[in-house]
């Protein structure tokens, strides 16, 4: 009946050289991935609402460089990484656009599970809100 959707979904990660207020000279790169199930409350009509839950699992990789590096494709030598679990619960405004297609608009929580990277990066440093813009393609 069209009220359930199930998926998988994929998020990158990368910051400017800040991580809430940590070492300037450090920058996070990284990503997760997994499974996503979504009711879908009055699916059939053109402006709708979903409840996505994502899980699933991912990696960051921490660096630090050198300011006065004048080379910007240079890999620094102490960089460190960590895995960590993610688990996402949002709501999400969907459009039917064509029979194949839906456009969502939508707001979700991070929360992020087993990182820690001594005192440079921890769990909270990644957790909070998000936005996204997403293209759903299938048979709806």
């Amino acid at each position: 009946d069209h009220s359930m959707g199930i998926g998988l979904f994929g998020t990158g990660l990368v910051s400017a050289n800040e991580i809430k207020g940590n070492n300037p000279d450090l920058s996070i790169g990284g990503g997760y991935g997994g499974l996503f199930f979504e009711p879908i409350i009055l699916p059939k009509s053109p402006i709708h609402m979903s409840i996505p839950l994502m899980i699933g699992v991912g990696g960051v990789g921490l660096k630090s460089y050198d300011n006065n590096d004048v080379d910007p494709y240079d890999y620094p030598e102490n960089s460190e990484g960590d895995a960590f679990m993610v688990f996402k619960p949002g709501v999400e405004l969907e459009f039917n656009m064509l029979k194949f297609l839906r456009l969502g608009l939508g707001i979700q929580y991070r929360y992020i599970y087993g990182l820690d990277l001594d005192d440079k990066l921890k769990e909270d440093d990644l957790n909070g809100f998000t936005g996204n813009l997403c293209f759903k393609f299938g048979k709806f």
